[in-house]
């Protein structure tokens, strides 16, 4: 049975697609999980294109991601790398974003070994895994590529890129059901260019609350925006009523 492929290609200034690349424009990005769809796109400094998709069935999420030379042929040998270090280094089930590096790329996310289900599971955990351009682990990130830290199973997750070559790791408590006094909590955590958790906040890792003000729907639906420059964060909301809501944090 053939694997699903979800069609993508770039897109030059006149908003054609550029017809040089891939196939008349358009390369086929990999899709191994049902329901997958393709949710973050990046471009390394060596012009590879890397498209993540994110997909599963019945609580059993995971990640695939596929690269592409600059002409949209497959990277040589990827695929089958980045499989195999994935199933060497990560949960079977995993949610996560990735960062591109100097050299390579970052997947931080959170993950269990378990399908997800409403009870909370006791090998939920986060992870940060190093990639060589090749799909290769990156043997130079925390332990053998793999940084771990203790997190709940959280979808979404962002990873935002610091000044210093680190990451702010952004975690939502999910609940299964968001009422009026629901607040919404967020993790943050720090973590340096080589794996290291940093104990750059006050008393170890974050927890922001966002107060919903009245909205009743699951808690992963509520729009939440996040950007930082190393210093300062900015989480933006909204409330039931259609007003945004900021709340900036000093890091440190």
């Amino acid at each position: 049975m053939p694997r699903p492929a979800l069609p993508g290609g770039p897109v030059s200034q006149s908003r054609g697609s550029v017809p040089n690349i891939g196939r008349h424009g358009r390369v086929e990005i990999l899709a191994t999980r049902d329901d997958s769809e393709l949710s973050w796109v990046a471009v390394e400094g060596n012009g590879d294109i890397l498209g993540l998709t994110l997909g599963g069935n019945m609580g059993a999420c995971d990640v695939t991601v596929n690269a592409f030379m600059p002409d949209g042929s497959p990277v040589p040998f990827f695929q089958r790398q980045f499989a195999a270090s994935l199933e060497h280094a990560g949960p079977p089930v995993f949610v996560a974003v990735f960062i591109v590096r100097r050299s390579g790329f970052l997947l931080v996310g959170t993950g269990q070994s378990v399908p997800v289900t409403p009870a909370p599971s006791p090998t939920a955990i986060g992870q940060a895994v190093a990639f060589e351009p090749d799909g290769s682990l990156d043997m130079s990130f925390a332990h053998h590529g793999v940084a771990r830290f203790s997190s709940r199973m959280e979808n979404p997750v962002w990873a935002l890129p610091q000044p210093n070559g680190g990451v702010l790791i952004v975690g939502q408590t999910p609940y299964l059901q968001a009422g009026a006094k629901t607040r919404v909590l967020l993790d943050l955590l720090g973590m340096s260019n080589y794996g290291s958790v940093e104990a750059g906040y006050t008393h170890g890792p974050e927890h922001l609350e966002l107060p919903l003000l009245g909205q009743s729907h699951p808690a992963s639906e509520i729009p939440v925006s996040i950007a930082t420059n190393g210093k300062v964060t900015i989480v933006v909301s909204s409330t039931a009523d259609g007003k945004a809501l900021m709340l900036v944090q000093l890091l440190g």
